[in-house]
């Protein structure tokens, strides 16, 4: 009778441990989907720096952009 008891004290115990790795694994997930759509406005931003030119450098937008890229290449 005890060994069913300590065997079903494990039994909940691995469960909840599976759930938390469950639930970890997740947000990672998330996270991991979240930095690729970064990289993805990062590199549309730096097309788009481009084709905007040096003539526009001084531009608002144009420094906006710069300011997306560095933080997004300092979040990796």
């Amino acid at each position: 009778m005890q060994a069913q008891h300590i065997s079903a004290q494990q039994h909940v115990g691995v469960a909840k441990s599976a759930a938390e790795i469950s639930k970890r694994t997740q947000n990672l997930a998330q996270v991991y989907s979240t930095l690729q759509f970064l990289e993805r406005c990062v590199s549309a931003c730096e097309v788009l720096a481009d084709e905007l030119g040096p003539e526009t450098y001084t531009h608002p937008l144009h420094e906006h952009i710069n300011e997306c890229i560095v933080a997004s290449e300092n979040l990796s």
